[in-house]
């Protein structure tokens, strides 16, 4: 399947007409009177732009048939050539592009068509709670006015899909930041094998002088006897003997004296 978009034809009176093509787009601001290019670009249109049915302005049981016929009438009503001087005419355009490659796809546009249903069935389950209480009060509510319910089934449309692009960037930056603490991890092990390498390295280096001193110690350990001198430090030598054969003590001498 092609999905490169047909090309705008040529500006004609029944093609300057968007009018709705589903009862789920009868929205004031999807009327023939609305500024598409404004529509398309004003603050918020980040978001809502990620509706394709939004950007085409049709609903999600619109044949392929009508959607190419809507796609080439809203690239006339914004197409940058018509609107030279206007910036946001190219930006329009592209948006328009975007929404129009996503519905040619059958799988996106499966897609995309399941997001409404939930939102429907959401939006169409809360409405009937609530006018099953209103019909109790016996009260009157805006949900009883169809283009009110339709209106909050878009604005439910937005934010489903504004949920899902959240955590479509949230898992992205779980995976950048998966793949740097990774990369952290594997830069950090190669420090570590480089530091373990460089140890063995040196190591090895360093095997002969190892051999060497261990060679000279064992030859001093084994050297003769004879050869090895004694060490007595000189200031611990004891003083030499005197000979005290013939010594008498004084006291002695005195002694013999008084017995005389």
């Amino acid at each position: 399947m092609d999905d490169t978009p047909p090309p705008p034809r040529t500006v004609q009176d029944e093609d300057t007409i968007v009018t709705p093509l589903a009862p789920g787009a009868t929205l004031p601001e999807l009327s023939e009177d609305v500024d598409h290019i404004e529509r398309l670009t004003r603050p918020g249109a980040k978001y809502r732009n990620m509706n394709p049915f939004y950007v085409l302005c049709i609903n999600y049981e619109t044949s392929p048939e009508d959607m190419n016929r809507r796609y080439r009438r809203l690239s006339i009503k914004v197409h940058p050539d018509k609107f030279p001087g206007n910036p946001k005419a190219a930006a329009a355009f592209e948006a328009i592009n975007e929404a129009y490659k996503t519905l040619k796809d059958d799988e996106k546009r499966e897609y995309c068509t399941a997001v409404v249903a939930r939102a429907r069935e959401k939006v169409l389950a809360e409405v009937k709670a609530k006018k099953r209480a209103a019909k109790r009060d016996k009260i009157s509510i805006e949900e009883d006015d169809p283009k009110v319910v339709e209106r909050l089934i878009e604005v439910e449309v937005h934010k489903i899909f504004v949920e899902i692009e959240q955590k479509k960037l949230e898992l992205e930056e779980q995976d950048v930041q998966t793949t740097k603490r990774k990369r952290d991890q594997e830069e950090q092990a190669k420090v570590a094998t480089a530091k373990v390498q460089a140890q063995k390295e040196a190591w090895e280096n360093k095997r002969e002088d190892r051999v060497s001193n261990w060679r000279d110690f064992k030859g001093k350990a084994s050297a003769p006897a004879a050869k090895r001198r004694k060490f007595t430090p000189k200031g611990l030598r004891p003083p030499p003997l005197e000979d005290k054969s013939n010594f008498k003590h004084p006291s002695a001498a005195l002694w013999n004296a008084k017995r005389g």
